[in-house]
């Protein structure tokens, strides 16, 4: 099988809740792979990063 490049999706925290972050795709990136993630907050140590990155790699 062909090897498939990781694929980045720049990520721009949207909204806060009890237990989680959610990040959405920079809304200027229309190709983005992942519209929306949420991250569980004890998994951030604490900070709340504005931009994150999510590296999507394809195993086969």
């Amino acid at each position: 099988m062909p090897e498939t490049q990781p694929i980045k999706i720049k990520m721009l925290m949207a909204k806060e809740t009890r237990n989680t972050v959610r990040y959405n795709a920079d809304p200027g990136d229309d190709s983005a792979a992942i519209d929306s993630i949420y991250l569980k907050k004890f998994a951030l140590n604490g900070v709340r990063p504005e931009t994150i990155e999510v590296i999507v790699q394809i195993i086969q």
